[in-house]
C-alpha cells in the first residue's frame, strides 16, 4: 500500500486545531464552541496551584456569564491540584505539542539551562470561531 519508508497521512492532524482539541470525555474544542463562549485556561508547567485558586474563585462569574472552562495542561493531568480546588469535573485537555499555547501567542520564557524554556500560561475567551481575548496573566 505505502512504499517503505512512507507513512500514511495522519487524518486527524489534518483537521483544524479546534476540532483536534479533545477534553477528558472526547468532546472537541468546536464543539463546546457551538454550545457558547469558551475560556481556555492555559496553565504553565508544573504544579499550576495559584493559577487553579484563581479560576476555582473566577468559577462562577466565569459560568454566570454563559462561559465554559476549558483548563488546557502541557504535563500530566494535575487531578489532585484540580480535586483541591473543587476544579475535577470542569472541562480538561492535554496540549504536550503546546499548539494552543502557540496559537494563542503564550510565550515561551527565558531559558532553563538544559531543560529548554519555560512556557508561560494565559487565558482566551472564545466565541464561535472568534478570539475575543487574551490574557498572558492567570485569571482575576
Amino acid at each position: 500500500m505505502f512504499q517503505r519508508g512512507l507513512t500514511p497521512p495522519d487524518p486527524f492532524r489534518e483537521r483544524p486545531l479546534f476540532e483536534r482539541v479533545r477534553t477528558q470525555d472526547g468532546m472537541s474544542l468546536a464543539t463546546m464552541l457551538e454550545m457558547g463562549r469558551v475560556l481556555v485556561v492555559c496553565l504553565p508547567p508544573g504544579p499550576p496551584r495559584k493559577w487553579l485558586a484563581r479560576v476555582a474563585a473566577a468559577r462562577r462569574g466565569i459560568e454566570g456569564e454563559g462561559a465554559r472552562l476549558l483548563l488546557v495542561t502541557i504535563e500530566d493531568d494535575p487531578a489532585d491540584a484540580l480535586r483541591e480546588h473543587d476544579l475535577q469535573y470542569v472541562a480538561r485537555c492535554p496540549d504536550p505539542g503546546r499548539e494552543l499555547y502557540r496559537h494563542f501567542g503564550f510565550p515561551e520564557g527565558r531559558k532553563l539551562g538544559l531543560f529548554g524554556a519555560e512556557q508561560k500560561g494565559g487565558t482566551a475567551l472564545l466565541e464561535g470561531d472568534q478570539v475575543l481575548r487574551t490574557d498572558a496573566s492567570p485569571p482575576s
